[in-house]
């Protein structure tokens, strides 16, 4: 889905699948992390539904809402999530949490 821009907000997320957010699986600070925008993660959720808004996460660049790089909302601003240990519970909690 390509780099992003701006802000890298989440590193080494680490869900266990179970969570309501992503904000909920991060283990570390805000903000802190060791990436570039080149480790942008991405989900491609399988069962697309209706989105809401006032979400706090967002999926980008992908061929529908259900679809693309992860993004979230802190502090006014949004950030992209590096994909450091990203692996298939982070992308469930994501595809949960927009509804997908």
């Amino acid at each position: 889905f390509g780099p992003g821009q701006g802000f890298i907000l989440l590193d080494n997320v680490q869900c266990s699948g179970n969570e309501s957010s992503l904000l909920d699986c991060q283990p570390g600070v805000v903000g802190v992390h060791n990436c570039h925008h080149g480790e942008d993660a991405g989900v491609i959720c399988q069962n697309s539904s209706e989105i809401n808004d006032g979400r706090h996460v967002r999926l980008v660049n992908g061929n529908n809402s259900c679809s693309g790089r992860v993004e979230v909302h802190y502090r006014g601003e949004w950030g992209t999530v590096c994909d450091d240990q990203w692996d298939l519970a982070d992308a469930q909690v994501v595809c949960r949490e927009l509804g997908c």
